[in-house]
């Protein structure tokens, strides 16, 4: 029993050091000029705006969706009013970006049975999250989008989906379409997991087809 306390604490130790060390790079990259400022100006002046009841771009001269569909990225703006900073997106987009390993095992230690399996393919998976998956090291590396903030959303959904949580997971599914207007891909991508690997092929078919309206009306007409 102590070393199982003992082994949570230094798991909870690891993640607080991996969690500061990011946050800290991030941080330093963006004092030492190593951001490319382009999109964290544009989007952290949209969100200054709604801070002041202005759903706007100064940069477009048009409203805040005009240049990519997302109003869940919008209850960020309650952050600049503490601090009108541009370092909000950066560290919102690092902290994503780290919270996806603990969500990993999360995911594995449900899926099974042997904890030693769990953790096996958690270092993998992880591993590959930091070093290798080209969509999140470019995520971490390039400045801010909003489709940023997706990656834990669409992992805690799973685990929603997993634990027959439908009322939070239907939440997350529709706070992720106003991440950016491509993320009825989402949809699209569990639809095809229920229809082929689970019995809920009704709701996987409602999901092929939402996501793939969401989309169209996003990219067309929104």
């Amino acid at each position: 029993s102590t070393q199982g306390v003992s082994s949570a604490a230094s798991d909870v130790y690891k993640r607080q050091v991996h969690v500061a060390l990011f946050v800290a790079i991030t941080i330093i990259k963006y004092y030492s000029f190593s951001w490319n400022v382009w999109d964290v100006g544009n989007f952290s002046n949209k969100l200054y705006n709604i801070a002041n009841g202005r759903f706007y771009s100064s940069y477009l001269g048009a409203h805040d969706w005009a240049d990519h569909f997302n109003p869940s990225m919008s209850p960020l703006a309650l952050l600049y009013l503490l601090v009108p900073s541009t370092n909000w997106v950066t560290l919102t987009k690092t902290i994503a970006y780290v919270s996806v390993p603990p969500l990993i095992y999360q995911i594995c230690r449900e899926l099974f049975d042997n904890k030693e399996k769990a953790w096996l393919v958690t270092v993998i998976l992880a591993l590959a999250w930091m070093l290798i998956y080209a969509p999140a090291l470019n995520s971490l590396y390039y400045e801010f989008q909003p489709s940023s903030l997706a990656p834990p959303l669409i992992l805690y959904a799973f685990l929603c989906f997993t634990r027959k949580r439908w009322l939070v997971f239907w939440l997350l599914m529709f706070l992720l379409l106003g991440l950016k207007e491509h993320l009825g891909a989402v949809w699209i991508g569990f639809g095809f997991y229920m229809v082929l690997a689970t019995p809920q092929k009704k709701m996987g078919l409602f999901l092929i087809a939402g996501g793939v309206i969401a989309v169209y009306l996003s990219l067309i007409h929104i």
